[in-house]
């Protein structure tokens, strides 16, 4: 049966939503619509479904102007959708299409037609598809759009930042560029911050380090990087790591730690950190738990904008778990040795404290250590625990030396028997 002209045109302006072949023989053209479906899949042997590409449907073919243009979408498509990134159906697309035809191969009953599709996501490389064989007024199942990842990634670059003594540095600001370009242009493309993990010190890591290879035809790819320090505090004393990084596997480059001096300076900073347990004797041996509410003291000297040492107190209280933890800051005119205990300024360097860091002398006071059920008599005792000196017994004011390089300096626990 032929449509009127107005009214065929009509269903063709909503050919996609399930328009079938129209009856143009009046003008000599018939229209005809289809249903696509496919998925975009990963080139590589085995490849998944890619979720979240761009399928753009053609008419006529725009493979000359995506060649020549590889990072812009061809004009003239018809069709635009995305891939599913559900579960099931990863990669699935849908879509539909209309075409005319001055005589259709089936006359007004139907036609079969060639389609095209360009493919566009962040991670593979542009292409383009031919789709023949599709056929009018049903749903074409279409071979799978197979797409050459362009993307690689480590999923993490661990390193190390030591100072000459070979004691890891945290707070350092390390920096990994993926070009030299990026590296004379001082636009890193990552950035970290060493740390204590795994309990050791001056760790810093890169996580997903990603790159880019279009002339990558392996399922694996290798790329050389830049590490280096970037920190207004310090300066590296060994040269820059240039690792070949491979996609798909962790790098470790801990083995090769980067050497590192501090900046000459006079203002310091760090944490000091302790515990205070009861210690008591249980059928398996001993058992330790946290004392709460102990007051802890911590003075020193600084000097003040003047050159004068004054004296400075940071006072905490041990929490649920028994530890506390104060902030110091100090100010050294002649740093690079242990004073600040009795307001003088020593000149003399100490050969086992690095340049670039200092020392200090600090004073740690513990008040409210009485019993707590009779408050009548000193109830902990500090033995001796991981003391430099070995001192022990029930005094509560002690001497520590304050490193610059640690953070936190980790005080002895107080510890009682009683």
């Amino acid at each position: 049966m032929k449509l009127p002209r107005i009214f065929c045109a009509a269903l063709g302006l909503v050919g996609l939503l399930g328009l079938h072949s129209c009856d143009f023989s009046q003008i000599g053209a018939y229209y005809y619509s289809a249903n696509l479906q496919g998925y975009v899949m990963d080139s590589k042997t085995g490849g998944a479904g890619v979720a979240n590409a761009i399928v753009y449907i053609y008419t006529k073919d725009p493979a000359s102007a995506l060649n020549a243009n590889p990072s812009t979408v061809p004009s003239g498509y018809v069709q635009v959708t995305s891939t599913s990134n559900a579960n099931n159906n990863t990669g699935l697309y849908t879509s539909k299409v209309l075409w005319n035809n001055p005589s259709g191969a089936y006359g007004s009953k139907g036609d079969t037609t060639t389609v095209y599709a360009v493919v566009t996501h962040p991670d593979y490389a542009w292409t383009a598809f031919t789709l023949g064989g599709v056929l009018s007024d049903t749903t074409n199942n279409l071979v799978d759009l197979k797409v050459k990842r362009i993307t690689f990634t480590t999923p993490s670059v661990t390193g190390r930042v030591i100072d000459a003594s070979g004691n890891g540095v945290n707070n350092v600001r390390v920096v990994l560029f993926l070009t030299p370009a990026a590296q004379t242009a001082g636009t890193p493309d990552y950035v970290a911050t060493t740390a204590t993990a795994n309990n050791v010190a001056g760790t810093f890591t890169f996580n997903n380090v990603t790159w880019h290879n279009t002339q990558q035809t392996a399922e694996i790819d290798t790329h050389d990087v830049i590490i280096k320090m970037d920190d207004a505090n310090y300066s590296p004393t060994s040269d820059p790591l240039t690792p070949t990084l491979t996609s798909g596997s962790a790098s470790d480059l801990t083995a090769e730690p980067t050497r590192a001096s501090r900046n000459v300076h006079y203002d310091f900073s760090t944490n000091l950190a302790g515990r205070i347990l009861i210690r008591r004797a249980t059928t398996n041996g001993t058992t330790d738990s946290g004392v709460q509410g102990i007051h802890v003291v911590v003075s020193w000297y600084s000097a003040d904008s003047t050159g004068t040492f004054v004296t400075h107190q940071a006072e905490t209280d041990t929490n649920n778990q028994g530890n506390w933890t104060v902030f110091v800051q100090w100010t050294d005119p002649n740093p690079r040795n242990y004073d600040g205990d009795n307001g003088t300024d020593s000149t003399n360097q100490d050969a086992t404290i690095d340049p670039g860091e200092d020392g200090l002398k600090v004073k740690v006071a513990f008040t409210n250590l009485k019993n707590p059920s009779t408050a009548s008599t000193t109830y902990y005792q500090f033995n001796e625990v991981a003391y430099a000196d070995g001192s022990s017994g029930s005094a509560s004011t002690y001497s520590f030396n304050l490193q610059s390089w640690r953070s936190p300096n980790n005080f002895f626990d107080g510890i009682s028997n009683r």
